[in-house]
């Protein structure tokens, strides 16, 4: 059976680079295409995400990029293939990273293979000292995991010393985490969630997951907002 771990660090946030480390084993071939998705979910309009890739390497096999997001690996079975993301767009579709924080967009961020979709995965971060984590993501002791590439991408993370605040609605438990500082006030933040919350629980007759977690980032200028699974990033002037 195919699995799938990605490593990602951030071992210098100034740089603005992210290194993932993908561990595919168990995948039948003589050659794998690891794929740069040119889309995300919830956002319609193609996306270039291969532009930002650097320094595609796997190691002992050869490998050749055949197309702008495709990087065929001369191997199949156990394949481990390394890279790294220039991340400097602070947008809900984008990826972003400094000495504040990091934003990951799981589809520009994270290959997948040709045809391995499905393929369950395994996710270690490596954060900086003193950084937490946020995403919907569910957590199995020290690695979040989905059942395929599809949950895992439609599953944003944020990582930094953000603001959390969590609270209920018939017995499920929301977060709320808060990049940056602006003008907002906390409190009425987490009571307006909650009635929002609750009035669509009334409407669906019930809430369709187990979890949910609210991304807000304040921003310079950008205001925007992009839904997911058991999930949503939104931007925000600070202002």
């Amino acid at each position: 059976m195919t699995r799938v771990r990605y490593t990602l660090e951030m071992a210098d946030p100034n740089s603005h680079l992210f290194h993932v480390t993908m561990k595919v084993t168990g995948a039948p071939g003589e050659s794998l295409d690891f794929v740069m998705p040119a889309w995300t979910p919830g956002s319609y309009k193609i996306r270039d995400y291969a532009r930002n890739v650097q320094d595609f390497d796997a190691g002992r096999h050869a490998w050749r990029k055949v197309d702008k997001s495709r990087w065929r690996v001369s191997a199949g079975g156990d394949v481990t293939v390394e890279y790294d993301v220039w991340a400097f767009e602070m947008a809900v579709q984008g990826c972003h990273l400094d000495h504040e924080h990091g934003f990951v967009n799981g589809a520009g961020m994270f290959f997948y293979v040709d045809g391995h979709k499905d393929a369950p995965v395994e996710l270690v971060i490596r954060a900086p000292r003193g950084w937490k984590i946020a995403t919907g993501l569910d957590l199995r002791g020290p690695l979040f995991v989905a059942p395929g590439y599809d949950v895992l991408v439609d599953c944003p993370i944020e990582i930094g010393t953000f603001v959390r605040r969590a609270f209920r609605v018939r017995g499920i438990p929301h977060e709320l985490a808060i990049h940056g500082r602006g003008n907002h006030d906390e409190r009425r933040l987490v009571e307006d969630l909650r009635k929002i919350v609750e009035a669509e629980a009334r409407i669906f007759r019930g809430l369709p997951y187990r979890r949910y977690t609210f991304l807000l980032h304040n921003a310079a200028e950008r205001v925007a907002g992009l839904e997911h699974r058991n999930s949503t990033e939104i931007s925000l002037s600070a202002d």
